[in-house]
């Protein structure tokens, strides 16, 4: 059993909620480092596309690799998947629908504002949207702000995300 892993830049993403479009920092002195900032009063999403899901046996996860501009409080990721079946699917990619979502509560690790930090959300196997083989899947990422347990005041910025799971 293997583990595989699909690695998104964050600039590969599509805006689906209002989130800002990829912010690239720069300041002159610094890398580059480009990121989609996450608002902490509307809940905003991104999503990602896998045009065919090479080896997929079970066991997903989504890893979103995170900071903020603030370095306390904890941040609401959630995680949806669709996908569709290219070789079997009477219906058009226009009716693809996300599955149920799953959900976490990430705490800022403190230290720095900016310090990267990853949030793993592991997917049930109920909430895959019956994902195959050679599926065509579209991965949502969304700040859900309106959770109880959102207390991150300022901005969460999705640097980037890792779609794993096992090959059997």
């Amino acid at each position: 059993m293997a583990t595989r892993r699909v690695v998104f830049e964050v600039d590969g993403a599509q805006s689906t909620s209002g989130v800002d479009f990829p912010i690239f920092a720069l300041d002159g002195t610094t890398a580059t480092i480009p990121y989609y900032q996450f608002s902490s009063t509307v809940t905003q999403g991104v999503q990602f596309t896998i045009p065919q899901v090479q080896e997929y046996g079970a066991n997903p996860s989504a890893v979103i690799l995170w900071n903020s501009d603030v370095n306390s409080g904890s941040a609401v990721w959630g995680c949806q998947l669709a996908a569709y079946d290219p070789n079997s699917g009477t219906d058009g990619l226009s009716s693809l629908a996300f599955d149920t979502i799953t959900s976490g509560v990430f705490e800022h690790s403190g230290g720095n504002a900016s310090r990267a930090m990853t949030a793993t959300l592991s997917i049930d196997v109920a909430e895959t949207d019956g994902l195959t083989n050679g599926d065509y899947l579209v991965i949502s990422i969304q700040r859900i702000n309106a959770h109880a347990s959102d207390t991150l005041t300022g901005f969460a910025q999705l640097l980037g995300l890792s779609f794993e799971y096992s090959d059997t």
